[in-house]
């Protein structure tokens, strides 16, 4: 399996590397830190990519736009996503064809949950994602944006 991280961290690189060789036989994996959309869309497309993990993090640009982009060249991609608050831009991201997410900070054993269910063909949706959906009864509120609205006492 060819994998592709676009993640700037090395730590966050090594472990999920770990995890990954683990699970899957015949890993190859590339790690780019910074890239150029277009170079990134060549690079996906020349090497074969089966697994696209990109760090929210790392990426400063709309990523939901990228995910279009690489779906659009190779359907099948699998797409992994990790976060640092729950926003608006993952449920885009669901929407655009990404097939998980896994939240900064999660344990090992949901992160390994979420990559064992992409790579079984399988569309992974944290636990936090699904508890803001139907218990809170909304979509994703910006909660910067809320805090706003607070006075100065609430």
């Amino acid at each position: 399996m060819n994998s592709l991280f676009l993640i700037r961290e090395p730590l966050l690189v090594e472990g999920l590397t770990t995890l990954l060789s683990n699970k899957v036989s015949g890993l190859s994996l590339n790690v780019v830190a910074e890239i150029e959309e277009e170079d990134l869309l060549g690079l996906t497309v020349e090497k074969g990519i089966d697994l696209f993990v990109l760090d929210t993090v790392s990426y400063r640009k709309t990523s939901t736009d990228l995910v279009k982009k690489l779906k659009a060249k190779i359907p099948s991609l699998k797409i992994i996503f990790i976060y640092d608050i729950i926003s608006r831009e993952i449920l885009s991201a669901y929407r655009a064809g990404i097939s998980g997410s896994i939240l900064r900070g999660d344990s090992l054993e949901i992160i390994s949950a979420a990559f064992q269910t992409v790579l079984n063909g399988e569309i992974y949706v944290p636990h936090a994602i699904i508890v803001n959906l139907i218990c809170e009864g909304h979509l994703f509120s910006d909660i910067p944006d809320l805090v706003k609205l607070l006075s100065a006492k609430e």
